[in-house]
Parts: structure tokens; C-alpha cells; sequence
């Protein structure tokens, strides 16, 4: 006959078996998921080369993101790995992260006019590819604001690095929204002429050039639905650098009529 204390040891260890073979089944599923999301192949590729701190693979509205770790005693660098589920409404992944990670075909750079780098996501993206990105812009020539040039990614995960020029906000009766507008429709057109299917795009002139964030954010989103009624099948990532950004993408994807441009 089992003590009062036996029964209590055996219920004890009934809840922990359960509770490892939860855990058991979430880590197996994420696994699944991350087979079925993320070609190995491309996994495989660049971590293979992987230097930097981190790296995202970004898919079918889920990212897996690599941490790279301290050295163990073996002299191996092991990666942590984390999958996160992304909110993706009407096509449209909205992220907040480091666009630089991203492992899509391209991501889009907020360049100047004479696509030599400068700061902010410019200068992040040229950093983070190498000094054959600006090598590669030096044959372009510059860009006008509103249009579009594409150079290889170089060290970065994306294959393709898609350059714009946002305009400077001048209290917005200089013509900024639609040539903001003009930024996102030129971007979405070479890449869809080349045969991208994943692209990303940061929060173009919301930064040192002052365009307000709400009225960018609309205007972004709206240029992204517009073309995703037309190319369904490519997937158009939001990257926000901080939350107010990120909740203000969420925000306008929301709202059932916004403004038109």
C-alpha cells in the first residue's frame, strides 16, 4: 500500500514527465516549422560565412533569428537559436529589427543623391555590406529623388541592396508625398523587372530628412497594398527601427481607407 508521501513523489513526477514532453513537442514543432518556412539550403549558405552578432531569416511570417554566443571550452561558437511569429496583415510583415540581418532577395536602402553612404540606415547598410557597396555605387552615377537604383548585397545576407532617395520634408507643400510615394512604387518596380520575390523596406525619410512618421508610414503602406493587389505572391517586409515606428505600421495597415497619393 503506497504512503501519502509515494503518492505525492509519483504526482510530483507525473508533472514534470508532462511538462518535458510539452517542451519536447513545442521545440519539435518549432523545428518543423522552421523546415517548412526557411530553406535549409539557405540557412546553410550563410551561416556558413557568418560574422556578424546575429542573423534573420525571414519567412512566410515568421523569423528565425542566430545568435552568435561566447566561444565554449572547445573553442566553438555556438548559436542560440529563437523563432518569432511576425504580424502579417494584407501581405505586409511589419518587423522591428536591424534591416542589415535580414535575409531576404533585397533590402531597400534610404540613400542620397550621390549614393556615396551617409548616416542612419544608409550608413548601417553600407557598413554592414562592405567597401564593395560603395565601389559598385560610385558606377551609378547618384539617383534623383523618387527613383531607384539596385546594386549586388556584397556581405550582407539579401542578394540585392535596392538604393532610393526620399525627399527632405519642407512642411510638405514641396510636392514630398508623392515623391515619397514615387520612392516605394520605383523600388517595388525593379525589383518585380528582376525577379524578387522577399524585399524590405525601412521607414524611408523619417529620419535626418523629417518626413513625419504617420504621414510616411500611410503613405508606405498604401504604396505597398497597392502593388501587392497586383503581385500577391512577393513578400514585402516593414522594418521598423524603433516601437513608435512599429505600432505606427500596424496602425495604418489597420485602418480600411487610407489617404490616397
Amino acid at each position: 500500500m503506497h504512503s501519502a508521501t509515494e503518492d505525492a513523489k509519483n504526482a510530483q513526477n507525473a508533472k514534470i514527465m508532462r511538462k518535458f514532453a510539452i517542451e519536447v513537442f513545442i521545440r519539435f514543432t518549432e523545428i518543423i516549422l522552421v523546415m517548412m518556412l526557411i530553406p535549409i539550403g539557405q540557412m546553410n549558405r550563410h551561416l556558413k560565412n557568418f560574422s556578424a552578432n546575429s542573423c534573420v531569416f525571414a519567412g512566410a511570417g515568421c523569423k528565425l533569428i542566430f545568435h552568435k554566443r561566447e566561444p565554449n571550452e572547445r573553442g566553438n561558437k555556438p548559436y542560440e537559436m529563437t523563432l518569432e511569429f511576425m504580424p502579417s496583415r494584407g501581405g505586409i510583415v511589419v518587423i522591428k529589427g536591424d534591416i542589415t540581418t535580414l535575409d531576404v532577395d533585397a533590402i531597400v536602402n534610404a540613400a542620397n543623391n550621390s549614393l556615396l553612404g551617409g548616416g542612419g540606415v544608409d550608413g548601417a547598410i553600407h557598413r554592414a555590406a562592405g567597401p564593395e557597396l560603395l565601389e559598385d555605387c560610385r558606377k551609378h552615377g547618384g539617383c534623383q529623388t523618387g527613383g531607384a537604383k539596385i546594386t549586388a548585397g556584397f556581405r550582407l545576407p539579401a542578394r540585392w541592396v535596392i538604393h532610393t532617395v526620399g525627399p527632405v520634408w519642407q512642411g510638405g507643400d514641396h510636392g514630398e508625398d508623392e515623391l515619397l510615394a514615387s520612392c516605394y512604387k520605383s523600388c517595388l518596380s525593379l525589383a518585380d523587372s528582376i525577379g524578387i520575390k522577399s524585399i524590405a523596406f525601412p521607414s524611408i525619410s523619417t529620419g535626418a530628412y523629417g518626413f513625419p512618421l504617420e504621414r510616411a508610414s500611410r503613405i508606405a503602406v498604401l504604396q505597398m497594398s497597392s502593388f501587392l493587389e497586383k503581385k500577391s505572391s512577393m513578400e514585402i517586409f516593414a522594418v521598423c527601427f524603433n516601437e513608435k515606428a512599429y505600432n505606427c505600421y500596424l496602425k495604418m495597415i489597420d485602418e480600411k481607407e487610407p489617404s490616397t497619393i
